[in-house]
């Protein structure tokens, strides 16, 4: 693969390469979940390829590449078009696959020129719903437009628009689509507004609107046409604050979220509203909507679905994929690994089908979204986006057959004729950012990854055992034989959350260590120890400087990673990072948002399933836990809560994602309430401390403290200079290690993936001057943090990662670290005072 070191395999051969596509024989001595990939990068190949965290794709079928994020997809009444609605990152455009001869495809951009908003034949944004109205133009909502065009497939012009801020609505959010041809009459998805509307498509006109329920996510039609059944992922309804708070308004659960607080308004007190109880009928349900007079919508009942839905920790079953028969609707419950059967006689959710991994049924991750019922077998089919697989239900025994593979993040899928059609989010696997087969660095593409769509004719039965066994193989959840270095006595984590870059940006100049070469590529290391500060014209530009001196000092002296990678472009990775795997509703959140709408960074209750979080895991099993920065970027407009824990634990004078407060002034107020409120006052560091240090990528210069974009950088680094060398000189030392990542790399720059980012550690027991060369990801990363506090596995990807225990020692060096400082010119943070 291009940008790959050339002699970089030849060099670490001895530690064994992937045997297409699962074969890895390894010689140990206990048995463990563990990915397929071992030290091997990720790479996109035809037919098979390795992720980003050591799991492997061997999609079933055909495979054709879509634009950037697929979600919604559609199949033409003659089977021979499909088309995919995708929403980004980049440009969200639509994808038509014909069948003439053979499959091919071709790609519809929506307008980019913002300039003429009264142009109704440019279409500029896209959501989840894509329906055909005939075999040559499809029905596409907009999203947060509040709009739902009508495309010729030939011209990829806008025919007609509709418009849902109509009768008295604003601010409408178009998303799932149902198209009823012998009506003509389309229900759209709003929701922003929680309603179903109906429109009339002959007069262009919203006819009527139906409750719906929270965040209406996925609708389908009763076969009679009389019912539609809306799946609803939400759980609150989130209102705005009489005044923006710089804290959370309260914590979820808890008495002030179910019934209201107060918050002080300068002389006076104001009312902020309750979110409510996460348990009423059209929180996490379905309605069932009598549709059979489409211009009088009623609304019959809500049925909640998930066997344990609002339960436990408080977190719901976030239904997100629905299909009707003529006898039962089948709900596919993102956040508890299941699928609900509703009874359409009576309207009861009859039967939880349960979707487990043998030997790992406490963990959840499938993350079941899309749902398709093939009548002549009676077989359901599930896109299941966190194994990258089909589950393959028979609704006549209610037992799950088997699974088929996938591409990377399955969305949505459509059985058509006996042909299945797969929509794949992140398609076919990853690739480098850039070029380092010369001495000139260079981007490879600014073209955000491109989706798929799988195509095979379904499987036999007799198939299905050993497309389930790839599958199993693909994703680690065989157990396989390995070498577990035994664990140092670690009591305390720090995991210190940085914003933005690559592997290569930083520690690309770090080409060799004690144990072994890095995969690094020097002329990229734009921010390494010999980087470069733009003047942009305005004042002198510096070269050769040092940007990043505490970085390399802690990596050469201690352990890192050069194949550890964000599981996240477009920027969810502090959702990974809290043991969150990003379902259906803020995947589709956050690609619009990054195609030119909004989102909110913050951990919802919505965003979370019924494993709780990272945060919820360990304060079950007794680990004590402090938060610093993660998820009190305010101001606060809405009630909308932070998670408890960690609002309880949570500092209130550490600066949240604030650019205009500096790093190191984040590192002496970290140091300040440690210092005061545990070392002082008696008490003990908690076992797990998670820290955000979010000024660490370029911005725009802020002179005098900031007068390079570089100058963020400087200060980050300076700032986690300070922060390790604080902790190396406490009694906590000795049992403490240290873990820096950056939460996500969207724009950064990297010769492996794109998505390769930093890893250091440091710590006493941490092994010197070593680099890991196992491919993982932030589960791999939670899994040695469980691992090292005697915690067990939390979710299914944790359980199955690859972890980095071997990044420790069997013996301690406690010598205290002693941080760089900045260099002057670029940051000085005597410019604070």
């Amino acid at each position: 693969m291009p940008g790959r070191v050339p002699d970089y395999h030849k060099r670490v051969a001895f530690y064994g390469r992937l045997v297409w596509v699962l074969a890895l024989c390894v010689t140990a001595y206990a048995q463990q979940y563990w990915p397929p990939a071992g030290n091997r990068p990720p790479s996109r190949r035809a037919g098979a390829a390795v992720l980003p965290g050591g799991r492997v794709i061997a999609p079933a079928g055909e495979q054709y590449d879509t634009g950037a994020g697929p979600f919604g997809l559609a199949v033409s009444g003659s089977g021979s078009t499909v088309v995919t609605a995708n929403l980004g990152p980049g440009t969200p455009s639509l994808t038509v696959l014909e069948h003439l001869k053979k499959w091919e495809t071709r790609h519809l951009s929506a307008a980019t020129d913002q300039k003429d908003s009264s142009d109704t034949s440019l279409w500029r944004s896209v959501s989840l719903g894509v329906a055909f109205s005939s075999e040559h133009a499809v029905f596409v909502s907009e999203g947060t437009s509040g709009r739902v065009a009508l495309i010729d497939l030939s011209s990829g012009e806008r025919r007609r628009v509709f418009d849902l801020n109509v009768a008295g609505y604003r601010n409408s959010f178009s998303g799932d689509l149902v198209w009823d041809g012998t009506q003509n009459v389309l229900y759209v998805a709003d929701q922003a507004n929680f309603r179903i509307a109906v429109i009339d498509v002959r007069s262009r006109k919203v006819l009527a609107s139906a409750t719906a329920g929270r965040l209406p996510m996925a609708m389908t039609l009763s076969p009679d046409r009389r019912r539609l059944y809306v799946a609803n992922a939400g759980m609150f309804r989130y209102r705005p604050l009489p005044i923006p708070l710089s804290f959370p308004p309260f914590g979820f659960p808890s008495a002030e979220a179910l019934t209201g607080t107060e918050a002080p308004a300068g002389q006076s007190v104001v009312q902020i509203p309750p979110i409510g109880d996460p348990t009423v009928p059209e929180s996490n349900s379905v309605a069932v909507i009598n549709v059979s007079d489409p211009s009088a919508p009623k609304l019959e009942t809500f049925v909640r679905t998930g066997a344990s839905s609002g339960l436990q920790n408080g977190f719901g079953s976030s239904p997100s994929g629905i299909i009707a028969t003529a006898s039962n609707v089948y709900v596919a419950n993102a956040g508890g690994d299941s699928v609900t059967v509703i009874d359409v006689g009576n309207n009861h959710a009859e039967l939880e089908i349960p979707l487990r991994i043998p030997g790992m049924e406490q963990q959840r991750g499938i993350l079941p979204i899309g749902l398709a019922y093939d009548p002549k077998t009676g077989w359901l089919l599930a896109a299941e986006a966190g194994i990258n697989a089909v589950g393959v239900i028979d609704t006549r025994t209610a037992h799950v057959l088997g699974h088929i593979p996938a591409g990377w993040f399955p969305t949505r899928l459509v059985v058509d004729r006996g042909t299945v059609f797969v929509a794949n989010l992140r398609g076919n696997g990853s690739r480098p950012s850039a070029r380092s087969d010369s001495n000139i660095p260079s981007t490879i593409s600014s073209t955000p990854e491109p989706g798929s769509v799988s195509i095979y004719p379904l499987p036999s039965a007799e198939q299905l055992p050993g497309l389930t066994k790839l599958v199993m193989q693909s994703c680690g959840f065989e157990q396989r034989p390995r070498v577990a270095p035994p664990l140092p006595p670690i009591r305390h984590v720090v995991l210190i959350a940085k914003a933005g870059l690559s592997f290569d940006e930083v520690l690309g100049d770090l080409t060799t260590v004690a144990n072994s070469p890095v995969m690094a590529a020097p002329q990229l290391a734009h921010f390494g120890s010999a980087g470069s500060a733009s003047g942009r014209g305005d004042i002198l530009s510096l070269h050769g400087v040092d940007l990043t001196p505490n970085h390399h000092a802690i990596a050469r002296r201690w352990a890192f990673s050069d194949n550890f990678y964000s599981d996240s472009n477009i920027g969810l990775g502090y959702l990974w990072l809290a043991g969150v795997y990003p379902n259906a509703w803020r995947e589709s959140l956050a690609r619009s948002a990054t195609s030119g709408g909004g989102s909110n960074p913050s951990l919802s209750p919505e965003d979370v399933g019924q494993s709780g979080t990272l945060w919820h895991h360990l304060v079950a099993h007794g680990i004590t836990i402090a938060n610093f920065g993660s998820g009190t970027n305010g101001p606060f407009l809405t009630n909308l809560p932070m998670l408890d824990p960690p609002y309880n634990v949570t500092s209130r004078t550490y600066p949240g994602l604030n650019s205009d407060v500096s790093d190191t002034g984040r590192a002496a107020q970290f140091i300040d309430e440690i210092q005061h409120r545990y070392l002082e006052g008696g008490l003990d560091l908690p076992g797990f401390v998670y820290l955000t240090l979010p000024n660490g990528k370029p911005a725009d210069a802020r002179r005098p403290l900031y007068p390079y974009a570089e100058s963020f950088i400087a200060d980050n680094d300076e700032a986690l200079g300070r922060i390790v060398e604080y902790l190396s000189q406490t009694k906590w030392w000795q049992e403490t290690v240290v873990f820096v990542t950056e939460a996500s790399v969207q724009r950064g720059t990297d010769h492996i993936d794109a998505t390769r980012t930093l890893l250091l550690l440091a710590g006493p027991w941490v092994k010197r001057s070593h680099v890991s060369h196992t491919n993982a990801s932030f589960p791999g990363l939670i899994k040695t943090i469980l691992a090292l506090l005697r915690v067990p596995p939390h979710t299914l990807f944790d359980h199955a990662a690859a972890d980095l225990t071997d990044c420790f020692d069997s013996t301690a060096d406690d010598t205290p670290y002693h941080a760089f400082g900045a260099d002057r010119r670029v940051y000085n943070p005597a410019e604070l005072r």
